[in-house]
């Protein structure tokens, strides 16, 4: 697949790409993690914090310089989506904003955190059915085109839980969390015994105990 270059002018935002929102994964990451074990860490809280908005002013950044581009070159944008592997990293904005969310509350700004979520997963419910629609449509492609970032859009359908749940959707994050099966290709509950069942007596052994004996399931195969 080549790029479309015609009307198009020479500037550096043709060249920016939509892989730049992976960075906030990692940004927003280690802000969750040095917000959450800043005791463990030996650091202070101020270290989180100041993590917290710098990633939030590169999120800014990104997401402003990406508008930009989207105004200016539309058909850039849409040369991305109909590339194999960059169509795979939009989610990546989505999952950005949960991440957000995620670092707010850790920081105690639940209420901040609230809208953030909503949009994110908005977000990632409409990116992901975008992009598996594109999966299954009449699109071929090659095995040099299949990589891990096929993988970044279940990715969002795990992190929607963390935050989600925390900010009382429960139920929405079980749709998330459940959904993510059928794109890493284990049906939900198609090879595991539910977590907690009741027991008939209170001596007897837990039914999930009693199946220990059949066979792991793998992410792509589930053995009967």
């Amino acid at each position: 697949m080549t790029r479309d270059k015609t009307d198009v002018p020479s500037s550096g935002l043709t060249h920016f790409p939509v892989s730049f929102f992976a960075v906030l994964l990692g940004a927003f990451g280690l802000t969750i993690v040095l917000i959450r074990g800043n005791a463990a860490l030996g650091l202070t809280a101020f270290v989180g914090e100041v993590t917290l908005w710098v990633s939030v002013a590169l999120l800014g950044l990104i997401a402003v310089a990406y508008a930009i581009k989207a105004l200016c070159y539309p058909g850039q944008i849409a040369w991305e989506w109909a590339h194999p592997v960059r169509i795979n990293f939009f989610p990546a904005m989505a999952i950005s904003l949960m991440l957000l969310a995620t670092a707010l509350i850790a920081s105690g700004r639940a209420e901040l955190a609230r809208p953030v979520w909503i949009v994110g997963a908005a977000a990632q419910l409409g990116l992901t059915f975008a992009v598996v629609s594109s999966w299954i449509s009449h699109r071929k492609f090659l095995p040099g085109q299949l990589g891990p970032a096929w993988f970044i859009p279940a990715v969002g359908n795990v992190v929607a839980p963390v935050a989600g749940v925390q900010l009382g959707y429960v139920d929405v994050s079980w749709y998330f969390l459940l959904s993510r099966h059928p794109l890493l290709g284990d049906p939900a509950g198609a090879c595991h015994e539910p977590p907690h069942l009741p027991r008939s007596d209170p001596g007897e052994a837990p039914a999930n105990a009693r199946h220990n004996d059949r066979p792991a399931c793998h992410w792509f195969h589930c053995p009967h």
